[in-house]
């Protein structure tokens, strides 16, 4: 190899680059206006997003297994509330109530419209029909 090779400048395949930022989601606008780095940037991020959702297929696929495992030993389907994850995070009917208490409260400070006492429901009468 002539020593002249080994420092001609590199090129990119600008072609590849495009059909690529394509196939990822870019528009034609976004491929041609980003630069070089913005679009390798694009392409890990793609890869990230392509191993995630692989990775969540797989995973989609061992529950597929498990489920259908647990069916044939038990004779039954599991109940679906069983199988759901329920966000711990998420804030029980009791906490509801009383954020939705504090909200008011502090609306009604506002607005200087008090809150009316909670009195239960009167009982219905009976009626005959």
């Amino acid at each position: 190899m002539p020593a002249l090779e080994l420092w001609a400048p590199l090129s990119w395949d600008w072609g590849a680059l495009y059909r690529q930022a394509r196939q990822i989601g870019l528009t034609r606008a976004e491929f041609w206006s980003s630069t070089v780095r913005e679009l390798f940037q694009e392409f890990a991020a793609a890869t990230a997003r392509r191993r995630d959702e692989a990775n969540r297929d797989v995973r989609l696929a061992w529950h597929v297994v498990a489920i259908w495992a647990m069916t044939r030993s038990k004779k039954r389907v599991p109940a679906l509330e069983s199988l759901l994850s329920r966000d711990e995070s998420a804030p029980g009917p009791k906490d509801k109530m009383a954020r939705m208490r504090a909200a008011l409260e502090v609306l009604s400070q506002q607005y200087g419209i008090p809150l009316r006492p909670i009195s239960p429901p009167a009982p219905k009468a009976a009626t005959r029909g």
